[in-house]
């Protein structure tokens, strides 16, 4: 049975993380993913899993998300809605697995560390194809020349995923560990770190750039980010002039963020305005006073909310989770999903996750695998530390 339980994580684990083009329609579903998560879903009654306070929470959501979407009268809208509880299944069973006495620190690092490289492997084998003129294979989309989608959809995806995953793999280094600092730790795991670096510089993109710095600064602590972020004001004006286009497209959605100007926005970054341009329209548009920003208003809410007023994306609404999510399903909605995947998981461990999950994942579609592995990832080092925590006490007594 642990074998069988073994196998069956590391296949909804990988499944989450990485994408095959072979297996990914036009429409870019993973039929890979899918066809894993239909198999755990059977195997589901099967395994003893400890899911008590986990279901309650998603059946309550499930109501929830049920009746936004049927009251919004919209054949669609259902179909999203289950397609949602269909990740979050994959998700209850990742969760339950992770409660097993076999799963520990040791296991999750070793997977977190075989993802990182393998990306970094894959990307090795794109950027030599590419150089040698051959076909780039698992070329999903991608910008160019130095601009590599690796085991990811596209090289922002990979940005949010390897990230993650470095981020993750840094805690739990440092779980039932003595204690060492992170240049330590990074010099320990040499391999891991440069095959990080390595598939973030590679994939050419401004979010990656971004991870990269947010990354090392939560891993660092509260002291050290804070030092970055005091580097980073001091160096502005000195990163505003380097001709780097990764930096520069960041640092001008940085600079145009304060004007709140959606236009503005727009011209300094199009591909990062695009996720926080809706937050914007959210704030301004918003009425408390209407039962919809409660309970949800469906399709037709987000044509409300957002047709014709994101700039390049005139005949479509399409949002991400925030706040795509409230106005699709309702602010009540909401709250409990962000509640029941994140911050009901909030610790010491689990902090940096979060933080970074919010940066970087909270404004991804939520029908997305890299939406739900980021929170996969956040659960994986909660159950790991909670399990420390346990064996700290009962040595103890």
């Amino acid at each position: 049975m642990e074998k069988n339980e073994r196998a069956l994580f590391a296949l909804l684990f990988f499944s989450f993380a990485i994408v095959i083009g072979i297996f990914v329609d036009q429409e870019f579903r993973n039929y890979l993913l899918l066809g894993v998560i239909a198999a755990g879903a059977v195997a589901l009654p099967f395994m003893r899993l400890r899911l008590g306070g986990d279901l309650v929470l998603l059946t309550l959501l499930a109501v929830l998300m049920t009746s936004a979407s049927l009251s919004s009268n919209v054949a669609r809208d259902i179909w999203s809605t289950l397609f949602t509880l269909f990740f979050a299944c994959g998700y209850l069973v990742l969760a339950g697995l992770c409660q097993k006495r076999w799963f520990n620190a040791s296991h999750a690092s070793l997977l977190f560390s075989f993802l990182i490289q393998a990306f970094a492997v894959a990307s090795v084998i794109q950027l030599t194809a590419s150089f040698a003129g051959l076909p780039v294979p698992n070329l999903i989309a991608s910008k160019g020349l130095w601009s590599y989608n690796s085991l990811a959809f596209e090289p922002s995806q990979l940005g949010r995923v390897v990230g993650i995953a470095m981020l993750a793999f840094l805690t739990l280094e440092r779980v039932n560990k003595p204690a060492q600092s992170l240049v330590q730790t990074l010099r320990k795991n040499w391999r891991v770190c440069f095959a990080f670096l390595f598939t973030m510089v590679l994939s050419g993109s401004a979010l990656s750039a971004a991870s990269i710095v947010v990354v090392l600064a939560l891993a660092s602590g509260a002291t050290w980010a804070t030092a970055v972020g005091a580097i980073l004001l001091f160096a502005w004006p000195v990163l505003s002039i380097l001709e780097v286009e990764a930096v520069e497209r960041v640092v001008n959605l940085v600079n145009a963020l304060p004007t709140l100007d959606i236009t503005s926005i727009h011209e300094a970054e199009g591909s990062g305005a695009l996720r926080v341009i809706p937050l914007v329209i959210y704030f301004d548009s918003s009425n408390l006073q209407q039962i919809g920003w409660w309970l949800g208003s469906g399709t037709p809410g987000l044509f409300a909310f957002f047709l014709g007023k994101i700039p390049s994306m005139t005949d479509s609404a399409s949002v991400g989770f925030l706040p795509g999510f409230a106005v699709f399903y309702g602010i009540i909605a909401f709250a409990l999903f962000a509640w029941t995947y994140a911050f009901r998981l909030f610790s010491r461990s689990t902090a940096p996750l979060i933080v970074f999950w919010a940066i970087f994942f909270a404004f991804s579609a939520w029908n997305t695998q890299v939406f739900w592995f980021g929170l996969i990832c956040i659960r994986i080092v909660y159950e790991i530390e909670r399990k420390s925590l346990r064996r700290d006490r009962s040595r103890s007594r």
